[in-house]
């Protein structure tokens, strides 16, 4: 409810003058719906789960529909698992859109950087983008990597969110 509260406004605010996409985060199907009523086009599923209803709603309004892959954070010694986990969820992820009738160009795959993984997990997935999507037919991939935690620490100390800029870009 508290959700909906500071985000329904917003958009009821943008539904006139905004005439590009609006994308919603959330992890809550019902806050996805009422986004949705008011005039976001994109739904960004950042709870990692694939059984949560946002799929069915997704492909029941025509939205788009961000899937992030989240993390645990337990691999964080070398082996590239977390490389492997989030092509397994992405195989599993397209395999249910299509069951539930999503089309691939609906669908845009997220490896969830900084969401449950070390930073050194999220570098091995920035460097096998390649490797995440070889043979994951038509869906879109999105990378946030914008001013997180893993930027900040390339360069081997910690920036303040407020220098990761040049970083990022």
């Amino acid at each position: 409810e508290e959700e909906k509260e500071r985000l329904l406004p917003v958009l009821r605010l943008l539904k006139g003058p905004i005439r590009i996409p609006i994308s919603v985060d959330t992890y809550y199907p019902d806050v996805a719906q009422a986004a949705l009523l008011e005039g976001a086009s994109i739904l960004n599923d950042v709870s990692g789960r694939l059984d949560n209803g946002m799929m069915e709603l997704a492909a029941r309004t025509g939205a788009g529909l961000i899937l992030m892959h989240a993390g645990d954070g337990a691999d964080d010694t070398g082996t590239g698992e977390d490389v492997l986990q989030t092509v397994v969820f992405f195989e599993r992820a397209l395999d249910r859109a299509a069951r539930v009738g999503l089309d691939p160009w609906q669908i845009c795959l997220d490896p969830g950087i900084g969401f449950g993984k070390t930073r050194k997990g999220d570098r091995r997935l920035v460097s096998n983008l390649k490797r995440l999507t070889a043979g994951l037919p038509g869906a879109a991939l999105l990378v946030g990597a914008s001013r997180k935690r893993v930027v900040g620490e390339c360069g081997g100390e910690t920036v303040p969110l407020c220098e990761r800029l040049p970083g990022t870009l």
